[in-house]
C-alpha cells in the first residue's frame, strides 16, 4: 500500500539519533504489553507545538516549503508537454567542525574523508551494497544527482581543505538536558565553533555527546532553519565516516547519509507516526521504524505486496542493511535547489569556485600489477581534468606522499613488502580541485597480518556454525566440521590455497540443540587485505534468516585480490543478516585464511597428469632445466614459475614442437627459497617444485 500526499504535513524541526539496546529472546514476548522496539536507533525529535513555542513563525515556515515542494514535483521528471528534462548534478560544498576535548575525538582527515566518500556513493546510488536493493523496489531506487564535495575556500577566500579545528574544555555537547536545542556546539561562544555562512557551505560539527545525550549518534535541522546559524548536521565523533571498531553496526557512516536526508526535507519513512506519511508516493506506508536486519518482506499497515522498505535511509536499521533512496524522495531534495527554494543559494556558492559546473571526483579505482614493493593505481577520467594529485600512505601513517600525476594511472614504487597502504586522487580542473577518491591495496609478501575487528555470538546454546565447507568445482578445498566453539572459531592457522578467477562454492550447514531456528548467514573475504570487510564485493555470500540446511553460493575470486594471505570470515546470525564486526546475541562466527595464487592456481603441491616433466639439477644455486614431452597436435603449452604466495616470476607459451622439450630456466632473479613450476597443455597440468639456493 503506497501512500497519498497530503500539504497539510507537519514537519519536526530537527532529528536526532539514539542507540538502544536490543534481545532476540523479547521478539518471543508479544503477550506481555510490550511494543516491540527492537531498534538499533530511535529518534526523539520536537513536536509540532514546540517549534511553534519557539517560534510563531515556524508554521508559516511549514507551509510554505511543503508548497514549494508539492509544485516542484508536479513538474520534476517531465516539462508541461511531457518531455523528459536533463538536470544538472547538483554539488554541496560541506565544511567539518571538529569540535575536541581528547586526542581520540580530534578525528583525522582519511575519516572526514571517509564519510565525504560515503555521502556521495549513498547519494549517487554507486554504493556497492545498492545490489541488495530487493526486486520489488529497484524500479524505484534514485540516484539523487547530489554530491558533496569539501569547501575549497573559506568565508574570506582564503584557500581551505574544508576542515576546522576546535579544541573545547567542553567534556561533551547535548542535545536536551543544559542544552534543549543542541546548538552550544555551533556556538564559539559556548565551547563549539561558529558555522561558516550556511546559504553558501553545508556546515556538519563532528563533537563527543555526553550527558542527556550520551547515546547519540547525531542529529540535523530541515530547511525551515536554512540560513540562520544552528543549519546544519551534528555527529558523534564515533559515528562519523567508516569506522565500525568505534561505531559498531553505526560505524559505516550511514548515520550522516540519513541527516544529511533531513537537511535536504526527507522525513522518516514511517512518517513519525503510526503508519503515518512521509510525503513521498513511492515508498510504502509502514507502521514504524525498523530496527537491526529485518528479512524482507516485513508487511505492516496493510503493505502486503512488498512489505515496510526498511532498506531505506531514512529507516532505522543497521548502516550495513540501508542501501537505497527513492524517485519521490529524490524530487523533495532537488526541490531545494529549484528557483525558490530554500537551499538555491549553495548553487551559486564560491566555496567550490561556483556554480554547479565543478570538477568531478575520479570513480572507479583498481589496483593491479601488485608485488612486494610496487603497485599501480588506475581510475576513470575526468571530462574535464587537466591533471590529477595522486598520495599514498601506510594505514598506520598520518602524513602523505603525493605527486601531481597527467595520466589515469599512478606506479607506485619503493613500498614495503606485506604493507596495506592507502592511496587517493583528486581532480584539477579550471574550475577547481575535486574531492579525493580513495581506494586500498596490500603489497604481497612479508608476514604482517592485518588486525580485524573483532565478532562473535554471545550464546550457541540454541544454534550454531556445524559445518563450513570450500570447494573448486568437485575439488574440496576445505571442510570443516568444528561444531560449537563457544560463539568464535579461530581457524586461521591453515592458509588455504585458491586462485585469482577461481569460482568458489561456500557451503554452511548449521547446528540445532532441538527447534530448528531461522538463522541469516554472510561470508566477508578480504580481497584487499586492509584490515576489514568494508570494499566492494569483499561480502561474497549473504543468505536471508530461514531453516533451511544447509545453504551454500558461489563467488568468483577478483582478478585484483591481492596475492597471498588474506581472512575469510564466516558469520551465521539469528533471524537477521549478519554485518562483519558485529557481537549479536545467538550464533557463530569463524574465521578462516586463505592464500591467494595468481591467476591458473599455482598449487604447492605436485601434480602429474601425462606430460613427463622433470626439473633438475634440483636443488640448484644456478639454473635450471624444465623438460617435459610435447603431445603432437595438442594446443600450446604454458610455462609458469610461481612463488607460494602466487606471484608470477617467468611465463612463455611453447608453440609447434613435437616429443622432449627443453626449456632454461633462469634463476638469477629469485631470491634463495621454494617455486612452483606449472606446464599446462590442453587438459593436461604438471607441477614440479623448485628449490632455489644462493
Amino acid at each position: 500500500m503506497f501512500k497519498k500526499i497530503f500539504t497539510t504535513a507537519l514537519f519536526t524541526a530537527a532529528t536526532v539519533f539514539a542507540a538502544s539496546a536490543q534481545d532476540k529472546k523479547e521478539e518471543f514476548n508479544g503477550g506481555g504489553g510490550r511494543t516491540e522496539h527492537n531498534h538499533g536507533r530511535s529518534c526523539g525529535s520536537p513536536t509540532v507545538e514546540q517549534m511553534l513555542q519557539a517560534d510563531p513563525q515556524a508554521w508559516e515556515k511549514i507551509q510554505k516549503l511543503e508548497q514549494h515542494t508539492q509544485n516542484f514535483s508536479k513538474t520534476f521528471f517531465t516539462d508541461s508537454k511531457g518531455v523528459k528534462q536533463q538536470k544538472a548534478v547538483v554539488i554541496i560544498p560541506v565544511v567539518v567542525h571538529v569540535v575536541y576535548n581528547t586526542a581520540a575525538q580530534n578525528i583525522s582527515d582519511a575519516q572526514i574523508q571517509s564519510q565525504i566518500d560515503v555521502l556521495n556513493a549513498d547519494f549517487r546510488k554507486t554504493n556497492a551494497d545498492r545490489t541488495n536493493v530487493p526486486a520489488a523496489f529497484q524500479g524505484v531506487a534514485a540516484d539523487m544527482e547530489i554530491q558533496f564535495q569539501m569547501a575549497t575556500r573559506d568565508p574570506n577566500g582564503a584557500a581551505t581543505n574544508g576542515i576546522t579545528r576546535t579544541q573545547t574544555t567542553r567534556s561533551f555537547f547535548e542535545y536536551g538536558g543544559s542544552d534543549v536545542n543542541g546548538v552550544f556546539v555551533k556556538q564559539a561562544s559556548q565551547g563549539g565553533k561558529d558555522a561558516w555562512n550556511p546559504s553558501q557551505y553545508l556546515n556538519m560539527w563532528v563533537c563527543n555527546f555526553g550527558g542527556a545525550s550520551s547515546d547519540l549518534l547525531g542529529y540535523a535541522t530541515f530547511p525551515t532553519d536554512a540560513g540562520t546559524f544552528k543549519d546544519g548536521v551534528v555527529m558523534g565523533y564515533k559515528f562519523f565516516g567508516v569506522n565500525p571498531s568505534l561505531g559498531g553496526v553505526f560505524g559505516y557512516g550511514r548515520t550522516a547519509t540519513h541527516e544529511v536526508g533531513h537537511w535536504l526535507n526527507l522525513r522518516h519513512i514511517w512518517g513519525d507516526a503510526n503508519c503515518g506519511n512521509d510525503q513521498v508516493a513511492d515508498t510504502p506506508t509502514q507502521q514504524t521504524s525498523n530496527g537491526g536486519c529485518p528479512t524482507f518482506p516485513k508487511r505492516t499497515c496493510g503493505n502486503t505486496t512488498n512489505g515496510d522498505m526498511f532498506m531505506n535511509y531514512m529507516d532505522y536499521v543497521n548502516d550495513q542493511c540501508m542501501n537505497m533512496f527513492t524517485t519521490g524522495q529524490k524530487a523533495r531534495a532537488q526541490a531545494l535547489f529549484a528557483a525558490g527554494g530554500a537551499r538555491v543559494s549553495l548553487l551559486t556558492s564560491p566555496a567550490l569556485g561556483g556554480g554547479t559546473t565543478t570538477c568531478g571526483t575520479p570513480a572507479g579505482l583498481t589496483s593491479s600489477a601488485i608485488t612486494s614493493t610496487s603497485a599501480t593505481v588506475s581510475w576513470t577520467a575526468v571530462s574535464s581534468a587537466t591533471s590529477y594529485t595522486a598520495q599514498f600512505k601506510t594505514s598506520a601513517a598520518t602524513t602523505w606522499t603525493n605527486a601531481t600525476v597527467a595520466g589515469t594511472s599512478a606506479n607506485i614504487t619503493g613500498l614495503a613488502a606485506g604493507t596495506v597502504y592507502n592511496f587517493q586522487v583528486s581532480a584539477t580542473c579550471a574550475s577547481g580541485t575535486s574531492a579525493f577518491a580513495t581506494t586500498n591495496f596490500t603489497t604481497s609478501g612479508g608476514t604482517t597480518t592485518p588486525t580485524y575487528c573483532a565478532s562473535k555470538g554471545n550464546s550457541v546454546a540454541d544454534e550454531w556454525i556445524q559445518t563450513v565447507a570450500l570447494a573448486r568445482g568437485t575439488t574440496s578445498i576445505f571442510n570443516n566440521n568444528s561444531g560449537k566453539n563457544a560463539g568464535y572459531g579461530n581457524f586461521t592457522a591453515t592458509a588455504y590455497n585458491v586462485a585469482r578467477g577461481n569460482t568458489l562454492t561456500v557451503t554452511i550447514t548449521p547446528g540445532w540443540t532441538s527447534t530448528r531456528y531461522s538463522e541469516a548467514q554472510s561470508v566477508w573475504i578480504d580481497y584487499n587485505r586492509d584490515g576489514d570487510f568494508l570494499d566492494a564485493g569483499e561480502q561474497v555470500f549473504s543468505r536471508a534468516a530461514s531453516t533451511t540446511s544447509p545453504v551454500s553460493g558461489s563467488f568468483t575470486v577478483p582478478s585484483t585480490a591481492t596475492l597471498g594471505t588474506v581472512r575469510m570470515r564466516v558469520s551465521q546470525k539469528y533471524n537477521a543478516a549478519p554485518t562483519s564486526c558485529e557481537t549479536f546475541s545467538y550464533g557463530e562466527v569463524e574465521d578462516y585464511t586463505l592464500n591467494i595464487l595468481a591467476t591458473g592456481g599455482a598449487r604447492e603441491d605436485e601434480e602429474s597428469f601425462g606430460l613427463g616433466a622433470n626439473v633438475y639439477p634440483n636443488p640448484t644455486a644456478a639454473d635450471a632445466t624444465l623438460s617435459f614431452y610435447f603431445n603432437e597436435n595438442a594446443e600450446d603449452a604454458k610455462i609458469s614459475v610461481f612463488n607460494l604466495q602466487g606471484q608470477e616470476f617467468y611465463t612463455e607459451t611453447v608453440k609447434n614442437q613435437t616429443g622432449l622439450v627443453e626449456r632454461q630456466l633462469n634463476t638469477s632473479n629469485l631470491a634463495a627459497g621454494l617455486y612452483i613450476v606449472a606446464i599446462q597443455q590442453g587438459d593436461k597440468r604438471e607441477v614440479k617444485k623448485l628449490m632455489v639456493t644462493k
